[in-house]
């Protein structure tokens, strides 16, 4: 019967393909409910009015750098766990277990940023992002079976970037669960995609748009399962990534001849993003900017009015379809 259980399960999970599917090594199927168990929701009138009062208790509480992304910002959320506080060397060693799994990617990639530590006296490995790093420990303290949607993760300091996820739960330790991630190249094929498999893990570690990564994780028992390990990516893979997340080649660094690493399987451009949708180009390190922005990250307004709201992104977590300037809004003319 268990068995059956954890053959449903993962057919289960195969069906919610995301920024990174959600994974398990625990014996028993997950539950995907938000909360314990406990006496059954209210529905109905009062249910909503419940809900009201709590998202607006959430939003007077939260500090508006998140509520103006989301009013339900992940950073507004009860938690539920304890975060385990990452020192610098877990830290970099997940950095440097990302940078060593995506230079093994086969068929080789001609443009794989590395992933660098935004720590001065660290040695430029993918970036860690610190604020990347705190949401995804935050959510790693809700400690549920899900997802966060797209919006909730996005952080202030990375305008326009759309923020990717894996997440895994009941691994014996973080750098076994990003493997375990890593592994679903087996059920990957370059141009096809998945043959039958998860792959949405790999394939958002294996993003060539992917520069920077923020991890958290958080001890919580008395639910489901006791380690909650959360990775989140900027820029988060696309729809397209999931059969092609980077351009392949003959040569490592075939695109970034004279930005490449010290392993030689890596383009390095120091972490270096586009923001408010601009494009990197891995040859130079330099950014094209949307027209209404410039300077060297597009990080500058050109608006004198502001602009229209962004589109939000959806609540599934489902890798984005839109390109980035579909998000940002316009300029306001009158």
């Amino acid at each position: 019967m268990v068995g059956r259980l954890l053959l449903l399960a993962l057919l289960l999970c195969g069906l919610c393909v995301a920024d990174g599917d959600i994974g398990t090594v625990d014996k028993d199927p997950p539950a995907f409910s938000e909360e314990r168990a406990g006496p059954p929701p209210r529905t109905g009138r009062f249910a909503s009015l419940t809900q009201t009062i709590q998202r607006q208790t959430r939003q007077a509480e939260c500090d508006s750098k998140w509520t103006d992304i989301d009013p339900n910002h992940t950073m507004c959320r009860k938690d539920r766990g304890t975060e385990v506080v990452l020192d610098q060397a877990t830290k970099d060693a997940l950095l440097q277990q990302h940078n060593d799994l995506r230079g093994r990617v086969s068929p080789i990639a001609g443009n794989m940023p590395k992933l660098v530590s935004n720590d001065i006296q660290a040695a430029q490995l993918l970036v860690w992002d610190d604020e990347l790093a705190l949401v995804a420990a935050k959510w790693a303290r809700r400690c549920v079976v899900k997802h966060d949607n797209g919006n909730a993760r996005r952080v202030p300091s990375l305008p326009g970037i759309h923020v990717g996820q894996n997440a895994a739960f009941g691994y014996r330790s973080f750098t076994s669960a990003v493997q375990a991630w890593f592994n679903e190249y087996k059920n990957f094929k370059y141009g096809t995609g998945s043959k039958g498999g998860v792959v949405g893990h790999y394939t958002q570690m294996a993003a060539a748009r992917t520069h920077r990564i923020g991890c958290g994780q958080a001890d919580c028992p008395g639910y489901k399962y006791r380690r909650y390990y959360i990775c989140n990516y900027a820029v988060g893979q696309y729809t397209s990534d999931l059969v092609k997340p980077y351009k392949k080649a003959t040569k490592s660094c075939a695109r970034c001849p004279g930005k490449c690493d010290s392993t030689g399987k890596l383009c390095d451009c120091g972490g270096k993003l586009c923001l408010n949708g601009g494009s990197l180009d891995i040859a130079t390190c330099s950014c094209t900017c949307p027209d209404i922005y410039s300077g060297p990250t597009c990080e500058k307004n050109a608006c004198k009015r502001g602009l229209h709201p962004p589109a939000t992104e959806p609540s599934t977590n489902t890798p984005t379809t839109q390109s980035p300037t579909n998000k940002l809004g316009l300029c306001v003319f009158k």
